[in-house]
């Protein structure tokens, strides 16, 4: 089959949609299916088209070169404009491939790849890594939460064939908002198992937390920053290493100089894969402050490295555990509470033995291949029932 992917932001980027289409893609590619994907150009340096791991990616400029410097404004400025200036992109490339099936990417809004398809008579699904209802503007940026807010309605106009969800969560939650529940299908993210065990193996720091995220507001991370105040009072030598970049990186950086913590809390930027798996191995917790998650592909990531956890009380992680795993589930926006857990795993080791007794077989499930097979089963019953 040739299936195409549509998607805001390049696929090189750490985003947890770009990161799904990339994984999934890849393993598509590599059974025999014809990938394309459709995204912005969203990094300087990229050229129109590349070919990534079996991918065919075309990139549609979006904004001026000389405006990335300014990176606050182009991360929202590249990433936006992009809904409006690919329209043409996508009808060539359904044309020109006889695309078999659309998948686009709603993270915030839908493209217009689904009257585009419709015209074309192209089956056309859509994936949505989690719904925010009213929450747009407390967790936003004002652009985002304003085109967020208003989109969300368009799931109930456009009728796409199919409705990809994350999480029964997330599900749940398009159910609520009107979504018929016989629409929507859930196709976990995942990790890759197979590589886990290449990484060398290093010593733990004793005092170490790492949290893996973007750094937007829906991340939380100026909570975990807050609770560090809280820590290194019992802890002084505690280190925090931040994996992630986004727009608000200077902001957090000043807020930490700020509160005097320069010498405990490191930001790391994004990492090459090798780099952030030795930084989650060394660590001796995960931290995960996030006020809303789809999923959570670092937490599971986390746990695949025996890593206990400290994460927000959010219904997707108490879906991902909800079969006996322990790991401490804290208030939001509780810098406190943070600070207080992270203190009891870094003295209790009765506790943290506890939490790391996970067997193999638990992440089976959160293998990116599996979710691949999943999502071409999909593909398949849909695409050939019409036919």
């Amino acid at each position: 089959m040739r299936i195409l992917f549509v998607n805001k932001a390049s696929v090189r980027t750490h985003g947890g949609a770009e990161v799904r289409i990339r994984e999934i893609g890849k393993r598509l590619a590599h059974i025999g299916h014809e990938v394309y994907v459709i995204c912005g150009k969203t990094q300087p340096q990229l050229q129109s088209y590349e070919e990534l791991d079996g991918i065919k990616v075309q990139y549609v400029k979006t904004i001026p070169e000389f405006l990335f410097r300014f990176s606050r404004l182009s991360f929202y400025l590249s990433r936006y404009m992009f809904y409006i200036l690919s329209p043409l992109s996508i009808y060539l490339t359904i044309k020109r491939k006889n695309i078999d099936v659309i998948i686009d990417d709603v993270s915030p809004s839908p493209s217009f790849a689904y009257p585009i398809a419709k015209l074309m008579h192209k089956p056309c699904h859509a994936t949505i890594h989690e719904i925010f209802g009213s929450k747009w503007f407390k967790l936003k940026d004002p652009a985002t939460a304003v085109l967020g807010f208003f989109s969300q309605y368009l799931l109930k106009i456009y009728a796409f064939d199919k409705i990809i969800t994350v999480s029964d969560s997330t599900k749940d939650a398009l159910t609520c908002f009107g979504i018929p529940t016989k629409k929507v299908t859930v196709i976990p993210d995942g990790i890759d198992l197979s590589r886990l065990n290449e990484y060398e193996k290093v010593s733990k720091e004793k005092y170490s937390i790492v949290s893996i995220g973007r750094l937007v507001k829906q991340k939380g991370h100026i909570y975990l920053i807050q609770s560090m105040k809280y820590i290194v009072k019992e802890a002084p030598e505690a280190k925090l290493f931040i994996i992630g970049d986004g727009p608000y990186k200077s902001a957090l950086e000043s807020y930490t100089e700020k509160l005097g913590l320069k010498n405990n809390v490191f930001f790391m930027g994004n990492l090459p894969e090798e780099e952030k798996m030795r930084i989650l191995k060394k660590s001796k917790i995960f931290a995960f402050p996030s006020l809303q998650e789809g999923f959570g592909i670092s937490l599971i990531e986390a746990m695949a490295c025996c890593l206990p956890v400290v994460a927000s009380d959010l219904p997707v992680f108490r879906e991902l555990l909800k079969d006996g795993r322990k790991v401490f589930l804290v208030e939001t926006a509780n810098p406190k509470k943070i600070a207080e857990k992270i203190a009891q795993l870094f003295y209790g080791k009765s506790e943290m033995e506890e939490m790391l007794k996970i067997s193999k077989k638990y992440f089976e499930k959160f293998d990116w291949s599996v979710s691949a097979q999943r999502l071409e089963n999909l593909i398949r019953e849909d695409f050939f029932s019409d036919k």
